[in-house]
């Protein structure tokens, strides 16, 4: 990162991007969220400068943006910041924590956020604003598109393509070769053998509350 980081978002995954920024050496200049108490002054040590409106006061060409919302199925609102601030030229580093795994053959896209723990294999191909939780597996050659979130334990096995928008709960197990579709959500623990529609849903084991 060669300009100075402002937050988009002052939550739990604002957290843990933030400890990525200091472990990365980035100048981490203030933080943006509408939530935060009327009068609160420092964030982790970095100004609190008020909610999204601010953000006109910093020219996209001195600052980068950190898109620090979180994902929960069936929200679109990080997925929308991400989209309306590329839009207008800011641009979305991507984030990687020294602890992850990553093979030398693999494509980052624009805005990805690779968590402590996790494990990317040669072949693999992320797409923007993509988050790849603590401890996640992706395996080799597989194709994650964009907006997409793996969640932490999650394992994509060999040569899995997902398209944008999808959801992969903790610890579910995709297995090879596997597509799953827009929008699509994958339960917590759930294991995927076939493919997946666009908005569909696999459920937990013995669970029906994503039926």
């Amino acid at each position: 990162m060669n300009k100075p980081v402002l937050l988009i978002g002052g939550g739990g995954h604002a957290r843990v991007l933030m400890d990525i920024l200091i472990l990365n050496g980035a100048e981490v200049i203030g933080v943006l969220d509408p939530g935060f108490a009327q009068g609160t002054q420092l964030w982790r040590g970095v100004e609190v400068l008020g909610g999204d409106e601010r953000l006109s006061d910093y020219d996209p060409s001195t600052v980068d943006l950190v898109n620090a919302l979180g994902y929960l199925p069936g929200k679109m609102a990080r997925n929308q910041l991400f989209a309306k601030l590329s839009s207008q030229g800011y641009c979305f580093p991507t984030l990687v924590h020294p602890h992850a795994v990553l093979s030398d053959d693999i494509s980052l896209g624009e805005g990805c956020q690779v968590m402590a723990g996790a494990i990317l294999q040669p072949g693999c191909v992320i797409g923007p604003n993509t988050i790849v939780n603590t401890r996640a597996v992706i395996e080799h050659d597989c194709v994650v598109g964009p907006d997409n979130h793996i969640a932490p334990g999650a394992v994509l096995c060999g040569g899995v393509q997902t398209e944008n928008g999808v959801f992969v709960g903790s610890h579910a197990t995709v297995l090879p070769q596997v597509r799953i579709g827009v929008n699509a959500l994958v339960g917590a623990g759930a294991v995927a053998a076939k493919d997946i529609p666009s908005n569909g849903k696999l459920a937990p084991p013995k669970s029906s509350l994503l039926s």
